[in-house]
């Protein structure tokens, strides 16, 4: 979890947020784990994927909090690999897919839900510097899907301002 943490952190510091138009503020985030299938055994596997992507979600989101702003959900729908919602003893998964809920925060109404999916290729290999080649670990690999799907929340926010 420290790991998860500390890569997360510096991924979210990494991250440009001046994008974000000034009506694009958020007063609340909710995560919630619900996998489609009752075979899934993502919260044996990644028992607080839950809990890390509400961490880097307030991370990216926390220069654009405010009182007055909406509240978001994620209801992460599918953690799967290769098809596959039974992960491995490998740790790894290369889909994600989950719905965002946008809601005003007065509780006027319902901005409609929208899909997110992140997918990767497992197994690719990347140089790093100083030119070796090396296969990304599974909390490398855990961290990077939790940053794609985060990033693809804030997008998919921004889309509906």
């Amino acid at each position: 979890m420290k790991r998860f943490m500390a890569l997360t952190s510096a991924l979210a510091l990494g991250l440009g947020s001046t994008a974000w138009a000034d009506s694009a503020k958020v007063d609340s985030i909710f995560v919630d784990l619900s996998p489609n299938a009752d075979d899934a055994n993502v919260e044996t596997v990644w028992p607080t994927l839950e809990d890390d992507l509400k961490t880097l979600l307030d991370a990216k989101f926390a220069p654009h909090m405010s009182d007055d702003g909406y509240t978001v959900t994620v209801r992460i729908i599918e953690v799967s690999l290769d098809g596959s919602m039974i992960l491995t003893e490998s740790d790894e998964f290369n889909h994600l897919e989950g719905w965002v809920y946008v809601r005003p925060n007065d509780g006027t109404g319902n901005i409609s839900p929208t899909k997110v999916i992140i997918d990767a290729q497992t197994g690719a290999l990347y140089k790093t510097p100083d030119g070796a080649v090396q296969i990304p670990g599974a909390e490398l690999f855990y961290a990077a899907m939790l940053d794609g799907f985060a990033d693809k929340t804030l997008e998919t926010i921004l889309e509906m301002n």
